[in-house]
């Protein structure tokens, strides 16, 4: 899964979205979890389907492409070059 553009390559173009992430900070590889700990938290939060994918609707799909474009514009990182 591609972590470093997840906003752009998950979400906008597959019109889907993890709901309910729990660790601290925004998606991101497993490798840069923290430990064995937050895995165990996220395994857990996915086991319990307390965080799940869901299906964006087509209005939610939109308002989530025009938010990343604003935080684009405002300096954060939602669309980053790959190497």
């Amino acid at each position: 899964m591609n972590y470093t553009n997840y906003k752009h390559n998950i979400v906008e173009h597959c019109g889907v979205a993890l709901v309910n992430w729990p660790l601290s900070g925004p998606v991101c590889n497993l490798s840069k979890a923290g430990g064995r700990a937050e895995l165990v938290k996220l395994s857990d939060a996915l086991k319990s389907n307390t965080c799940h994918w869901i299906i964006l609707t087509d209005e939610e799909h939109v308002t989530q492409m025009k938010e990343n474009h604003i935080r684009q514009a405002r300096g954060e990182l939602i669309y980053v070059a790959r190497k």
